[in-house]
């Protein structure tokens, strides 16, 4: 008896020590206290000013994007580029949840293998619980490969925070899709969706005919970097143990079915063809993908030091857009240098539905306000999720970056930074249309009366939530 008390007594306090060591381990390495200073790199303004990068001193090769806003489409031309696939398709997302639409376009992945297409899958390890079987039950297709970057380890909690945050599509080398939205119902509300729709934006680029040097356009870069993703340590396959066959028959033929039906249920996703969408493309005078370092620990802000540097080059305005914000010392101390016109679009209280995320911007929104920008946000009560740039109404950037600590340090994050004029006016037309339907923040903290907006009380409860989530995640802003 005395025997079994012991090993029971001793069990507990193994298992007490376990989750302090891993509760130390995980949050360590991405305290503001450790540095990531090395490999730093160093971009001085001139440098990094669209005058000087782009426009005659580089070439894109030929490349022509334009921005995919409306959700509609934004369904559409994913299952647009799949069904045009003949050769190669590479996948990368942070999230895939499956939903009826979600199943459709896995089917038409599966359809674009069945006709030989070589097909690549990754996603985030520890995100994607809820797809992985059906990710799993592809992964038995020979044209299929599905990989997890840092899939949950209970003996390494120090890469626990890092994350695959990444969003793109490519297609035969000649198309790309990159942006800001995950593959979840919520991005594309289907017919019978009742959620809430969360706005996003994606850039879709064409390669171009003129290939004059092959690593300056859009594509290779991005094909070089999903190398990178593909073959790097944090990587993992999707399973070590293979799915029996008839479970994963009985998987497939549901996305083949869903793939069918869906179409016949929700035929406004397919009203568009690739090509309707490519005549629609602004041309680039040059494209360049930034990305951050690839592994699982605390990274340099190689992302965000490049997008200061434009910020910081920029001599008439600069347009950011970004669902979060975190007011760390870095951030809001390059906000206050910037010389030209600070424009910044984010959610309100209403329309937020990410607490943590919102919380520790909405309740430090001074410090944001003391730097001089000018704050919109969104009055409406779904949500908005894009992240862009827009210099001197020259230069757009989109991609997965929010202006956070966990995009700066923690999470993989991609951007395209693409000189366009057409692009950018583009761009610029969707975000003041969104200015319309956002109140502007006054230097006292309110918002500055708008006749055409209501001011929504939002909910006691969500304001409770957000008080609630900001007092007690407050010590660990830097891993929000």
């Amino acid at each position: 008896m005395m025997r079994h008390l012991f090993i029971k007594k001793n069990i507990r306090l193994l298992i007490k020590a376990y989750f302090f060591f891993a509760f130390i381990s995980a949050i360590a390495p991405f305290t503001p206290f450790v540095s990531n200073n090395y490999k730093k790199e160093q971009f001085s303004s001139e440098q990094c000013s669209s005058k000087v990068c782009f426009g005659e001193h580089a070439t894109s090769g030929g490349d022509r994007a334009r921005v995919v806003a409306n959700s509609e489409q934004a369904l559409n031309i994913r299952l647009e580029l799949i069904r045009s696939a003949e050769k190669s398709i590479d996948i990368v997302y942070y999230s895939i949840e499956r939903s009826e639409c979600i199943d459709a376009l896995l089917g038409e992945l599966l359809e674009a293998a069945d006709r030989g297409v070589k097909v690549q899958i990754l996603v985030d390890g520890k995100k994607n619980l809820s797809s992985k079987p059906a990710l799993k039950a592809l992964n038995t297709h020979e044209n299929i490969s599905c990989r997890q970057y840092n899939p949950l380890n209970l003996f390494t909690p120090w890469k626990w925070n890092a994350c695959l945050h990444d969003k793109f599509i490519t297609v035969d080398g000649n198309h790309l899709l990159l942006g800001g939205r995950n593959l979840k119902e919520e991005h594309y509300a289907p017919d019978g969706f009742t959620g809430k729709l969360t706005n996003d934006l994606d850039v879709l680029v064409s390669k171009g005919d003129v290939c004059d040097s092959g690593e300056q356009g859009a594509l290779p870069q991005v094909s070089k970097y999903m190398e990178l993703l593909w073959d790097s340590k944090g990587v993992k396959p999707i399973s070590n143990s293979p799915m029996r066959t008839r479970k994963a028959d009985t998987y497939l033929k549901k996305l083949r079915n869903a793939a069918c039906s869906f179409e016949k249920t929700n035929p406004r996703f397919y009203t568009n063809s690739l090509q309707d969408y490519l005549e629609e493309t602004f041309p680039a005078s040059s494209i360049k993908l930034i990305h951050n370092p690839i592994h699982t620990n605390k990274k340099q802000a190689t992302v965000y030091n490049y997008l200061n540097k434009l910020m910081q080059g920029a001599r008439e305005e600069v347009v950011i857009q970004t669902p979060y914000a975190t007011a760390n010392k870095t951030l809001l101390s390059d906000f206050d240098t910037v010389n030209a016109k600070l424009i910044m679009q984010t959610n309100s209280p209403l329309s937020t539905p990410n607490y943590p995320a919102f919380s520790n911007y909405y309740y430090q929104r001074d410090k944001f306000l003391d730097t001089g920008a000018k704050i919109y946000e969104y009055q409406g009560r779904d949500s908005h999720h894009g992240k862009s740039l827009i210099i001197d109404k020259q230069t757009a950037v989109i991609g997965s970056f929010n202006f956070d600590d966990r995009s700066m340090y923690i999470n993989t994050e991609s951007m395209l930074v693409i000189d366009s004029f057409g692009l950018a006016n583009q761009l610029g037309a969707l975000l003041e249309e969104l200015r319309q339907d956002s109140l502007q923040v006054a230097s006292d903290n309110t918002y500055l009366p708008k006749e055409s907006i209501s001011i929504h009380d939002v909910p006691f409860l969500k304001i409770f939530m957000l008080r609630i989530t900001y007092i007690f995640l407050r010590p660990f802003q830097f891993l929000i």
